[in-house]
Protein backbone atom coordinates (compact mmCIF):
# COMPACT_ATOMS: atom_id res chain seq x y z
CA UNK A 1 0.00 0.00 0.00
CA UNK A 2 3.24 1.97 -0.01
CA UNK A 3 3.38 2.79 -3.35
CA UNK A 4 -0.62 3.69 -3.68
CA UNK A 5 0.18 6.17 -0.43
CA UNK A 6 2.86 8.08 -2.04
CA UNK A 7 1.20 8.00 -5.53
CA UNK A 8 -1.86 9.98 -3.95
CA UNK A 9 0.83 12.29 -2.02
CA UNK A 10 2.36 13.29 -5.18
CA UNK A 11 -0.93 13.82 -7.00
CA UNK A 12 -2.34 15.50 -3.80
CA UNK A 13 0.28 17.93 -4.13
CA UNK A 14 0.14 18.24 -7.58
CA UNK A 15 -3.12 19.36 -7.69
CA UNK A 16 -2.72 22.02 -4.80
CA UNK A 17 0.01 23.58 -6.86
CA UNK A 18 -2.25 23.96 -10.01
CA UNK A 19 -4.65 25.10 -7.60
CA UNK A 20 -2.64 27.34 -5.71
CA UNK A 21 -1.12 29.00 -9.29
CA UNK A 22 -4.80 29.04 -10.72
CA UNK A 23 -6.22 31.27 -7.41
CA UNK A 24 -2.79 33.42 -7.57
CA UNK A 25 -3.01 34.85 -11.35
CA UNK A 26 -7.22 34.98 -11.20
CA UNK A 27 -6.77 36.96 -8.26
CA UNK A 28 -3.98 38.81 -9.62
CA UNK A 29 -2.21 38.36 -5.99
CA UNK A 30 1.57 37.21 -6.27
CA UNK A 31 4.52 37.84 -4.57
CA UNK A 32 8.44 37.93 -5.43
CA UNK A 33 8.63 35.32 -2.82
CA UNK A 34 5.89 32.86 -3.98
CA UNK A 35 7.42 33.64 -7.77
CA UNK A 36 10.42 31.91 -6.39
CA UNK A 37 8.94 29.51 -4.32
CA UNK A 38 6.60 27.85 -6.70
CA UNK A 39 9.64 26.19 -9.10
CA UNK A 40 11.29 25.43 -6.46
CA UNK A 41 8.43 23.49 -4.90
CA UNK A 42 7.68 22.12 -8.42
CA UNK A 43 11.50 20.63 -8.32
CA UNK A 44 11.52 19.17 -5.26
CA UNK A 45 8.00 17.20 -5.91
CA UNK A 46 9.55 15.90 -9.01
CA UNK A 47 12.97 15.31 -7.67
CA UNK A 48 10.87 13.43 -4.44
CA UNK A 49 8.91 11.31 -7.28
CA UNK A 50 12.17 10.34 -8.87
CA UNK A 51 14.26 9.52 -5.63
CA UNK A 52 10.89 6.87 -4.51
CA UNK A 53 11.13 5.13 -8.19
CA UNK A 54 14.63 4.89 -8.63
CA UNK A 55 14.93 3.53 -4.84
CA UNK A 56 11.94 0.96 -5.78
CA UNK A 57 13.00 -0.20 -9.20
CA UNK A 58 17.44 -0.11 -8.73
CA UNK A 59 17.55 -0.65 -12.15
CA UNK A 60 20.65 1.09 -14.35
CA UNK A 61 17.68 2.03 -17.01
CA UNK A 62 15.72 3.86 -14.14
CA UNK A 63 18.93 5.41 -13.13
CA UNK A 64 20.24 6.71 -15.71
CA UNK A 65 17.30 8.30 -16.49
CA UNK A 66 16.40 9.90 -13.31
CA UNK A 67 19.81 11.83 -12.96
CA UNK A 68 19.29 13.07 -16.18
CA UNK A 69 16.22 14.99 -15.43
CA UNK A 70 17.72 16.05 -12.05
CA UNK A 71 20.23 17.40 -13.59
CA UNK A 72 18.66 19.22 -16.24
CA UNK A 73 16.17 20.67 -13.52
CA UNK A 74 19.04 22.19 -11.60
CA UNK A 75 20.65 23.30 -14.93
CA UNK A 76 17.83 25.36 -15.74
CA UNK A 77 17.07 26.53 -12.53
CA UNK A 78 20.63 27.76 -12.49
CA UNK A 79 20.22 29.42 -16.03
CA UNK A 80 17.19 31.29 -15.23
CA UNK A 81 18.59 32.32 -12.02
CA UNK A 82 21.69 34.03 -13.96
CA UNK A 83 19.84 35.25 -16.14
CA UNK A 84 16.98 37.20 -13.77
CA UNK A 85 20.29 38.56 -12.15
CA UNK A 86 21.07 39.90 -15.60
CA UNK A 87 17.51 41.45 -15.73
CA UNK A 88 16.61 38.95 -18.84
CA UNK A 89 12.93 37.86 -18.03
CA UNK A 90 11.59 34.92 -20.19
Amino acid sequence: WAHEAGAFIFWLAAITDWFDGYLARKLQQSTPFGAFLDPVADKLIVGAALLMITHSYANLWITLPSIALLVREIYVSALREWMGSNGVRD
